[in-house]
């Protein structure tokens, strides 16, 4: 019985269950400033579907969402060859979810702000020689 404990109450692996203590956490804040990337949650589900159109022209959808809050990112992309050498992909970043969400805005500890990731659009040109 103490060893299925230990393993249930065992904290280690990414993210937090709570986000107000993963922000306050002074390791925490020092790999964010060096730009490591970090999941404030625990468990999350994903999946995508992609679509060949044509075969010069397949378009993505991909959705993250953490089974906790909930909340999450919707990522459509599509990428189209326009040539033998020249390929153009754009797409975006949707988030989804309410306050105190990971992705819909958490309150940063010591600050009266939330902290709420960008909707984001992306245009990438390819040339290939």
């Amino acid at each position: 019985m103490g060893f299925l404990n230990s393993i249930t109450t065992d904290s280690g692996g990414l993210g937090d269950d709570d986000y107000l203590e993963a922000l306050a956490d002074p390791a925490l804040l020092l790999r964010l400033k060096r730009g490591e990337i970090y999941t404030l949650g625990r468990f999350y589900l994903s999946g995508y579907v992609s679509i060949e159109l044509h075969p010069l022209f397949n378009v993505y959808f991909t959705v993250i969402n953490n089974l906790q809050d909930p909340s999450g990112v919707i990522q459509p992309r599509a990428i189209w060859s326009v040539t033998q050498n020249l390929e153009l992909t754009f797409g975006a970043n949707i988030f989804y979810g309410g306050k105190g969400s990971e992705y819909g805005g958490i309150l940063v500890p010591g600050i009266p702000y939330f902290f709420t990731p960008a909707k984001s659009a992306y245009l990438w040109l390819s040339y290939y020689f």
